[in-house]
C-alpha cells in the first residue's frame, strides 16, 4: 500500500513539474512576442551616401531578411499605408544579401509579397551596406524622411512579433503623413536580427526552452521562438 502511495506522490509530482515548465516554456513564447527590439536612433537627416532615391513629399525606408517570418505581418501594416497614403509616401524594402550568397537567396516567399504592394520598390541590399548606412539591426525597422530629408519617424508598424493589425506604429506614420504631427515619432520594433544570416532573433535564447522542457518539446519551442526566420535555405 505505502509503494502505491509514494509512487502515485511521485508521478503527481512529476506531472506537476511538466506542467510548470510547459508553462514556463509558453511563457517565454509570449514574453518574445512582445519584448521590442533595441533599435539604434538612424541618421537625423537624409544620408547622402545612400543609393535610394527621395520622393517628392515623404520617402520610406524599410529593412528587411528574407528569411525573416515576422515580416509577413510588417509587410500586411506596410501594404496598409501605402493605400491610405494615396502615393503621398514613396516606400523602398530593402533585403539583405549576404555577399556570399548567390543572388536568388533572397528571392524568398517575404520578397514575393514586398513586390505585390502598390508602390513600394524592392530591392536588395548586398552586404548590407543600406541597412548600416539607415542603423538598422532588425528586420522591419522603417525609417521616414520628409521633403527636406529630415528624420520623421524610425520603428516598427507592428504590436507585436508576427502579429498584424492596427498599432500605434501604423497610427503615428499615418498622422505625420496626413497631419504633419503625431504624440510620438517612434515605435517599437519587433522582428529578427539583421546582424548575420544565421543570428537568432533578440530575445530568450532559443536553447533555453529545450534545456528546460527536453529535447523534443523544447527543441519546437525553440524554434517557435524565432518564428523560422534565418532557417531556411542555409540562412
Amino acid at each position: 500500500m505505502r509503494l502505491r502511495q509514494v509512487a502515485r506522490a511521485v508521478t503527481g509530482l512529476a506531472v506537476g513539474a511538466w506542467v510548470m515548465l510547459l508553462v514556463l516554456g509558453f511563457g517565454l513564447l509570449i514574453f518574445h512576442d512582445v519584448r521590442p527590439a533595441p533599435v539604434v536612433a538612424p541618421p537625423a537627416t537624409w544620408p547622402a551616401e545612400t543609393s535610394v532615391h527621395r520622393g517628392p513629399e515623404f520617402t520610406l525606408v524599410m529593412l528587411a531578411h528574407p528569411y525573416c517570418a515576422c515580416m509577413r505581418a510588417t509587410l500586411d501594416e506596410l501594404n496598409v499605408l501605402m493605400n491610405r497614403t494615396g502615393g503621398r509616401v514613396q516606400a523602398t524594402v530593402l533585403f539583405l544579401r549576404p555577399e556570399d550568397r548567390p543572388a536568388e537567396w533572397s528571392r524568398t516567399p517575404i520578397w514575393t509579397l514586398a513586390t505585390a504592394i502598390p508602390g513600394v520598390t524592392v530591392r536588395e541590399d548586398l552586404g548590407g551596406r543600406e541597412h548600416r548606412l539607415f542603423h538598422a539591426g532588425t528586420s522591419g525597422e522603417l525609417v521616414l524622411y520628409d521633403a527636406a530629408g529630415k528624420l520623421v519617424f524610425s520603428g516598427g508598424i507592428t504590436a507585436s512579433r508576427g502579429h498584424s493589425g492596427d498599432n500605434l506604429g501604423l497610427q503615428r506614420v499615418l498622422s505625420l503623413v496626413d497631419e504633419g504631427t503625431a504624440d510620438q515619432r517612434g515605435h517599437a520594433v519587433f522582428g529578427c536580427s539583421l546582424d548575420a544570416p544565421g543570428a537568432a532573433t533578440v530575445g530568450i535564447p532559443v536553447a533555453l526552452p529545450q534545456r528546460l522542457l527536453g529535447d523534443d518539446v523544447g527543441a519546437r519551442a525553440g524554434r517557435a521562438l524565432c518564428r523560422s526566420c534565418h532557417s531556411h535555405a542555409g540562412a
